[in-house]
């Protein structure tokens, strides 16, 4: 990084990706959450699932999210406290988050909330930044956690 200019560009654009993920995951817009990702991410929500960290394609990820939301009727990211550091060709973004599901027809209230923090690894293989790494730190469970 040559330059306070440069430093302040490269901490946008790195935020932005990371907050273009949420938007497009909660739009369901799955060749835009695609585009996020470098094309092999190491993938750990080990934190909420128990399953180990993978290294998964940007496809896999978006197909393992559409299935995960089928039945859902809205998914909602919310993230603050976001801490960008960058490095040469890297990035580490930390932030909390809350995701919100909805589904109307459950009879036990129809919303759950997850409650956690985010890790991010950013590279720039090209002129773009792209998420290589993603990591959920679940915290809690709240609402109606089946959605029944």
């Amino acid at each position: 990084m040559d330059s306070t200019e440069d430093l302040l560009l490269n901490e946008k654009l790195v935020k932005e990706l990371v907050l273009t993920l949420f938007v497009a995951t909660d739009n369901r817009d799955w060749s835009e959450v695609q585009s996020c990702f470098h094309n092999k991410v190491t993938f750990d929500m080990s934190s909420l699932s128990g399953q180990p960290s993978q290294q998964l394609s940007p496809s896999e990820i978006s197909k393992n999210w559409a299935a995960g939301f089928d039945g859902i009727d809205h998914v909602h990211h919310q993230i603050g406290n976001i801490i960008v550091k960058l490095m040469e060709d890297e990035a580490s973004v930390t932030c909390y988050g809350t995701t919100t599901h909805v589904k109307e027809s459950a009879k036990k209230g129809n919303t759950r909330k997850f409650i956690g923090s985010y890790e991010f690894l950013l590279s720039r293989p090209t002129d773009f930044w792209k998420i290589s790494a993603m990591r959920y730190n679940h915290k809690f469970l709240e609402g109606n956690v089946e959605l029944e």
